[in-house]
Formats: C-alpha cells, sequence, structure tokens
C-alpha cells in the first residue's frame, strides 16, 4: 500500500507492505518399534517480509530532479511440524503440531538513498525513441540480525558477526545511463 503527494514543488510518498511467503514438505516416517507403523510430516516454513519506506523528491526543473529515500525492513522466519501418527493396520492415531524452533529468528535492515535523476526521454510504443536520462545513486543498507535465545551470553557485534556472511553496512555509487552514453553529453 502507497501513498504519493505530487501536489507541492516538494514531491513526497510513503509505502507499506507485508509479503508471507510459504513452503510445505512431507514426509513419512517409519517406527522400528512396531506400535506406529507410519507418521506422516508437514513441515511448513513461512518467511514475512515488513517493509516501511519513505521518499521525498525535489524537482529542478520537468527532466532533473533530487531524490532522498529511507526505508526501514523486516524479515521473520517460523518452522511448525505437523505430525500425524498411524497404527500398523492403517488405523489413525492422531496429531500433533509442533513449533520447531530456530536459531536465526530474523533480518532487520535499515536503507537510505541519495539520487540525481535527469530523464528528457520521449517514449514509442515499448520504450525510449529520443532523448536522453541517467540517474546517479549513492547508496547505503545496514543489517541487524535480532538475537536468538542462543545468544543470551554475547554481545549485539558477536551476534551480528556470526549472522552475516558480508560486511554489516556497505555504500554504493552508482550511475546508469543508455547506450553507454555520458549523463554529461550534450545532444
Amino acid at each position: 500500500m502507497g501513498y504519493t503527494n505530487l501536489e507541492n514543488r516538494l514531491n513526497w510518498g510513503v509505502v507499506a507492505q507485508q509479503i508471507p511467503y510459504r513452503s510445505v514438505q512431507f514426509g513419512l516416517l517409519q517406527d522400528s518399534t512396531g506400535l506406529i507403523t507410519e507418521v506422516e510430516v508437514e513441515r511448513t516454513f513461512r518467511q514475512i517480509n515488513r517493509n516501511l519506506g519513505g521518499t521525498i523528491a525535489y524537482p529542478f526543473n520537468r527532466s532533473q530532479r533530487l531524490e532522498f529515500t529511507g526505508a526501514y525492513t523486516n524479515v521473520t522466519f517460523d518452522l511448525e511440524d505437523k505430525l500425524r501418527f498411524f497404527a500398523p493396520t492403517g488405523q489413525f492415531l492422531g496429531d500433533e503440531k509442533v513449533n520447531v524452533p530456530l536459531d536465526f529468528q530474523g533480518l532487520n535492515l535499515g536503507q537510505g538513498s541519495a539520487a540525481l535523476v535527469y530523464d528528457n526521454s520521449f517514449y514509442g510504443i515499448a520504450s525510449p525513441i529520443l532523448g536522453q536520462r541517467y540517474r546517479t545513486t549513492i547508496r547505503s543498507t545496514g543489517l541487524r540480525a535480532p538475537s536468538s535465545a542462543s545468544d543470551t551470553g554475547s554481545s549485539s557485534a558477536e551476534r551480528l558477526a556470526r549472522s552475516t556472511t558480508g560486511p554489516p553496512s556497505w555504500t554504493t555509487v552508482s550511475t546508469s545511463c543508455p547506450r553507454g552514453r555520458s549523463p554529461w553529453h550534450s545532444a
């Protein structure tokens, strides 16, 4: 869900979203004691992405603007097993739900960027046919993993170092323009 206000020279917008992902696996276990012949296992893995962000854009003219964006993203995980028990005769004996504890509980990401955007292109049926465009962006992302029950004796920095494979935050500078032309190339 989002909202953009373009009524004044200073344009702004906000967005909030929640995206659930679900994956289900099925399996069959054999019991060696002979009391229960089969146990059906239905394992459900859930990931929920929650995002809240905003943007501010200040247009200098019809073709060029300065943009600032910021966002917060939270990603959580959940694992649940549903067990169904059957006797050697095939008779249903019962079922059970088990929440499986995870060592890694989730992620928190903070993102921010600033960009200088130029676009005076004219569109044809499917793509721009005339003009030029570029976007020069400075972007930074920070990662913070929440603590889990097994991390009670360690510091936040140690938990973060164990939960990430790359650096906890990084900054990128990128420029993009069509057909390899310089953003400051005169037509």
